[in-house]
């Protein structure tokens, strides 16, 4: 087997907005990651141990949820996941801006 017969089928391009949309995402996150903690302390009056678990709390859910949404891939697909998916941060960004 050849380089050009292991390659995937699927368009450059496409992986390339994947990864860009990835970026994007992760890209986000760090950015408000630095600030979440002493503004949590400051305006909630949060301890060390709450501030851990809000830190915590994105990785159990992906823990969990990857267990939920394997299952559904596998029946429709990870085209229609992967959208939905963009749908659900696109609207928790857009809250996350417009929050006082």
């Amino acid at each position: 087997m050849t380089l050009e017969e292991s390659k995937p089928s699927v368009p450059d391009s496409a992986l390339w907005m994947v990864m860009l949309t990835l970026f994007m995402d992760q890209f986000g996150n760090y950015v408000v990651s630095p600030m979440l903690a002493p503004y949590a302390k400051e305006s909630f009056n949060a301890s060390d141990a709450e501030v851990g678990l809000l830190f915590s709390i994105p990785c159990v859910a992906t823990f969990v949820f990857s267990y939920v949404v394997a299952p559904i891939t596998h029946r429709v697909g990870t085209k229609p996941v992967f959208i939905f998916s963009l749908a659900g941060v696109a609207v928790a960004a857009l809250l996350q801006g417009v929050a006082p």
